[in-house]
This record gives structure tokens, sequence and C-alpha cells, in this order.
């Protein structure tokens, strides 16, 4: 909960929906890749407040969490819902895990606001060629991971809006096999996604922020992870090549980034 300790006050408040996790590929789908999560969505309200309003000058919040990491042969897990008052944002959906499906998935939509932003798509998974850019969010959402690419270069991550707190969407993993293949790059927002897996001097560069998603696991033979999402609500980037990854075994080893955090702020205007 949220109090307003005495008399009313003028508040900034924006809420903002968890990012989707990238999905996760694993052995027994051979060299498939996986797509990027969508970016949450975003609410923005300017709202007065009173400590008789309420429940006694209480408010609810509730705080949508990232999506976590998917450890299994499965699409992304989808990130939570965050509200307050009558602002609502959902979160992104997780990335899908099949390059025979290209299907971005969707961003979170904000509600309720003056200003009401929709999460960035999902970058999807290539078997050939390279991983597709996540979208960046609209009207202040927040960024869409990057799709993953079973041979070549990971796709890069979709940016969010640092003026509405939202964070960019992970990078997408290139298939690391000592072929100069690179990890796409973090979209940029409050925090910046953090880059899939690559080689060389595109290696990864871990997740997006203290409250942004962490990076996916990595794989045994081939680290090839998807970046984490940014703080707040980026979505998590794609993995790649699953088989080759775990050493051409049935084993799930490489995963898709996890989502950044939703969040709610409440901005102090005037006192009254």
């Amino acid at each position: 909960t949220f109090t307003v300790t005495a008399g009313s006050r003028t508040c900034n408040v924006y809420v903002i929906g968890g990012g989707g996790s990238g999905g996760t590929a694993g052995g027994p789908a051979g060299t498939s890749s996986s797509a990027g999560g969508g970016g949450g969505g975003m609410a923005f309200k300017q709202i007065s407040l009173s400590s008789t309003g309420g429940a006694g000058g209480s408010y609810t919040v509730t705080v949508g969490a990232g999506g976590a990491l998917q450890t299994s042969n499965s699409a992304g897990n989808t990130g939570g819902t965050s509200s307050f008052s009558t602002l609502s944002a959902t979160g992104g959906a997780g990335g899908v895990n099949s390059t025979n499906t290209q299907t971005a998935s969707s961003g979170g939509v904000g509600t309720g606001g003056t200003t009401n932003g929709t999460g960035g798509a999902g970058g999807t998974s290539q078997s050939a060629g390279d991983g597709t850019a996540g979208g960046n969010g609209l009207s202040g959402g927040a960024g869409g991971g990057g799709g993953g690419a079973s041979d070549d270069n990971g796709g890069n991550g979709g940016n969010g809006d640092s003026t509405y707190y939202t964070g960019g969407g992970g990078g997408g993993s290139g298939d690391v096999r000592g072929a100069n293949k690179t990890g796409g790059s973090g979209g940029t927002g409050l925090y910046s996604g953090g880059r899939g897996s690559g080689d060389g001097a595109d290696a990864e560069d871990g997740g997006g922020g203290a409250a942004g998603g962490s990076r996916g696991n990595a794989g045994s033979s081939r680290t090839n992870r998807g970046g984490g999402g940014g703080a707040y609500g980026g979505g998590g980037g794609g993995m790649s090549d699953g088989q080759n990854a775990s050493g051409n075994s049935s084993a799930v080893e490489a995963t898709g980034g996890a989502g950044g955090s939703g969040v709610v702020i409440i901005k102090y205007l005037t006192d009254g």
C-alpha cells in the first residue's frame, strides 16, 4: 500500500507492467531458436491523492513481476500486471520457442491514464538469417526483446522511454560458434537491456539494471542465451540453436532472457 501522511498531494503516477521473457527451444527442437518477449505497457496520469482518500489515506499498489526464465522447451513467461488507483498496465507476452511459428509476442497495454503506452512486440527468431529486432515501445511503453538466430546474428532489443521510466528490451542471441556472429544489443530506455550472446567483442553483457531481467542460462557447448530486459518492463531476448548449445544432446540448457520488472512510481508535486 501507499499512504498519504497528511493533507492532499498532487502526484505524477507511472504504472509499468513486467516484460515477458524470451522463449526457450531445447535440444529436442533441433537447431531451433526462440523469439524475444514483449515489453510491458505503461499508464501515466497526474492524480490528487488525499490523506482521507483510499482506505484512511492508503492506496493499494500492485507491481507486476518480469517474466521468469523459461527453463523447459516452451514459450517464455508473460510479465505481470501493475496497477494503482484507476491505472493499470499489463505485462508483455512471452516469446515463442520455435522458428516455425513466426508470431511476434505482443507488448502489454496501459489503461486509465492520460497517456497510455503499449510495449514493443518481441522480435521473431530465424532458422536462416538474423533474428528480428524487438519493437520499440509506443507512447512510453517498454521495448520488446530481440529474436534469436539459429545460425546468424541476434536481433537488437527495442527501445523504451526514459521519460516514462520504461526500459529497453534484451538482445537476442547469435550462434556462438567462432564465426563472428554477434549478439543483438539491448534497447535503450531508463535502463538498457542486456546484449545477447555473441562471438568476441560482441559477447553478452548481462541484464538490464538492478530491477532488470537476468540474462538467460548458458549452454554447455555454446552460450547462446538471450539478454535480460531493462528496467522497467523490457522484454527478454531470445536464445539461439538449442541443439548445438547443449553439445548436440537432447538437454535443455540455453534459455531466453528474463523480462524486466514492472513498477509503480508516485512523484509528489505539491502539498495541500
